[in-house]
């Protein structure tokens, strides 16, 4: 006779794994404070607990998870695993991670960095030294989660050049949560690798690791905008100095950019940018509007959608019939008179400041409470500031251990 009911812990099982995707998806967030984030968290916590009830019977419900070929199943069971501690359950999860590849490696590689894997330290360890190359880097990423990396630019080096693309985007990873210097010439080449993973994880650890060159590539992107570069853009913009306003609105206007470019205006921070903002709200192009009040938003930390929604027009510029305009996507628009009365509001406690986030005069950095006030995505910028520009030696490990800590 079971000692649990099977649908019930089905439904944890995977919940876990729909939660644990959101927060994946929240860390880069301007959408989530620590609030909201530490919401989600106990939510999270709440569904492994009703996995651990489970006891001895744990292992066997997940063990099909640990088995899967995909990712989020192979982590939901390696993580519950792993808290439950018992030694059968570190064995399974040792042995999957030695026998597995692809997504599945992935998923585990991610509860290793997040769950308690301190008995298997001295193995992950091992595997990084002598592992093939996605072991090897599945098991550096692990570590550097429980600070129990010890890697030099020799050792990474082979890992930033391996010909699969899923290592070299673990080793760059790597390279950003572990502070660690990189040879100019290997930025160079992954910040034009073909894949946009590879590219986008040296980017982060360009900007982190204060990279000279890494300027160089914003810039770069800065002259052929596209879409795809708001996010480098953006980061360039969380830390240039006031007195670059100018070209960073004019950025924050390029059309090339995309409905994203506002972000970059909310990433400088700099009042100035707000009648910009109010500009762009009232545009006539429901992806302008609502992306500009998204970033208003994020720079003053009050919400100002209207209940007003927009249909989006089809990407291609195609006409649609009625039936296909039901799938098209909605936007919320802003109410722009609230907005503007919000902004005069505020305006004498701010218009002086030199950046501001979520509502916060963030100028000269802030303590540990106000901290807590910012959405996931001005944390991230301000640290990036702070360590690019104040001497912070954290890195962006800090903005992604499970739980987030204020």
């Amino acid at each position: 006779m079971l000692a649990f009911i099977p649908d019930i812990a089905e439904e944890h099982f995977e919940e876990l794994q729909f939660l644990w995707s959101q927060r994946r998806n929240a860390l880069r967030s301007a959408a989530y404070t620590m609030r909201e984030m530490g919401m989600l968290e106990e939510r999270i916590e709440a569904h492994v607990q009703g996995l651990l009830v489970l006891g001895e019977e744990l292992p066997g419900f997940v063990a099909a998870g640990l088995a899967s070929s995909d990712e989020m199943p192979a982590f939901a069971a390696a993580y519950a695993l792993l808290r439950s501690g018992t030694a059968d359950a570190l064995e399974r999860v040792q042995n999957a991670l030695l026998e597995g590849e692809g997504k599945r490696l992935d998923g585990i590689r991610e509860a290793l960095a997040h769950g308690p894997a301190q008995p298997l330290i001295p193995l992950l360890q091992s595997l990084f030294i002598s592992a093939p190359p996605p072991l090897a880097v599945a098991a550096g990423e692990a570590l550097a989660f429980h600070r129990a990396l010890q890697v030099s630019a020799e050792q990474l080096t082979p890992l930033l050049r391996d010909e699969a693309p899923a290592v070299r985007r673990s080793a760059w990873r790597i390279a950003a949560y572990a502070g660690m210097p990189v040879p100019p010439a290997l930025y160079d080449i992954a910040l034009r690798d073909e894949d946009p993973g590879v590219k986008a994880a040296a980017l982060t650890a360009a900007a982190w690791n204060g990279y000279g060159g890494w300027l160089t590539h914003c810039r770069a992107l800065a002259d052929a905008p596209a879409p795809d570069g708001v996010q480098a853009i953006a980061m360039l913009a969380a830390v240039l100095p006031p007195q670059e306003y100018k070209a960073v609105a004019a950025l924050a206007a390029q059309p090339a950019f995309g409905p994203e470019r506002h972000q970059i205006a909310a990433a400088f921070g700099h009042p100035v940018m707000i009648d910009f903002l109010l500009g762009e709200m009232e545009s006539a192009d429901p992806a302008t509007a609502a992306g500009a009040g998204a970033a208003f938003s994020r720079m003053l930390g009050v919400a100002v959608e209207s209940g007003r929604r927009a249909t989006l027009p089809p990407a291609d510029g195609k006409a649609v019939d009625e039936f296909e305009a039901e799938f098209l996507d909605e936007l919320q628009l802003p109410d722009v008179p609230r907005a503007r009365e919000h902004w005069e509001r505020v305006r004498p406690r701010l218009a002086q400041a030199t950046r501001v986030a979520h509502g916060l005069d963030v100028s000269a950095g802030i303590n540990r409470e106000t901290f807590g006030q910012l959405d996931m995505a001005s944390r991230r910028e301000l640290c990036l500031r702070a360590r690019l520009t104040s001497g912070w030696t954290g890195t962006p490990l800090v903005l992604e251990q499970f739980p987030i800590r204020g």
